[in-house]
């Protein structure tokens, strides 16, 4: 990764340059034209498409040119919802079936190892298809994260442990 967010940092995955080029640094600051894309090259015989769960790639930043495809999954707050891997799944799994025996070239991008580090099988989680809130409260949100001392640092590690194993067992 080029930088510690994710703007700059899938600017730089989609582009291949470093921010300082690409300038996609703030959410108002999209990809633009000029810059290459990770889909140039791969020509009509391979189908491309991108599924994502986040406002930082999207069609409104201008991730979307050079896919056949693009997926954007839910709304603003899409990716703070604990069933963001079966919502991506909705839409991928079709899509990876129907192009399955043709060449294809697939970008997932999903919050769902981002905090809230929450998963459909959190205690905290009433309704997994509402999004979380950053309530103070709620183990696994930045509110919560931001009030934990330092020596409580394994909860966090503990909750975000079990959102990688979740998005990994639903990729």
């Amino acid at each position: 990764s080029q930088a510690i967010w994710t703007y700059p940092s899938a600017g730089s995955i989609f582009t291949g340059l470093y921010p300082e080029t690409h300038g996609s640094q703030q959410f108002h600051q999209g990809l633009r034209e000029e810059h290459p894309r990770i889909t140039d090259g791969f020509g009509e015989e391979v189908a491309t498409a991108c599924f994502s769960t986040t406002l930082g790639v999207s069609p409104e930043r201008g991730f979307d040119r050079g896919f056949d495809e693009f997926h954007h999954i839910g709304d603003e707050d899409a990716g703070l919802r604990p069933d963001i891997m079966e919502r991506c799944n909705d839409r991928l799994l079709p899509w990876l079936k129907q192009h399955a025996d043709e060449g294809f070239f697939a970008v997932v991008w999903s919050m769902g190892t981002h905090h809230p580090f929450l998963t459909p099988d959190s205690e905290a989680v009433d309704n997994p298809a509402e999004p979380m809130q950053n309530a103070s409260e709620i183990p696994g949100t930045q509110d919560w994260m931001r009030r934990l001392p330092a020596d409580r640092r394994h909860d966090v590690i503990g909750y975000y442990d079990d959102a990688i194993e979740h998005a990994d067992a639903k990729l």
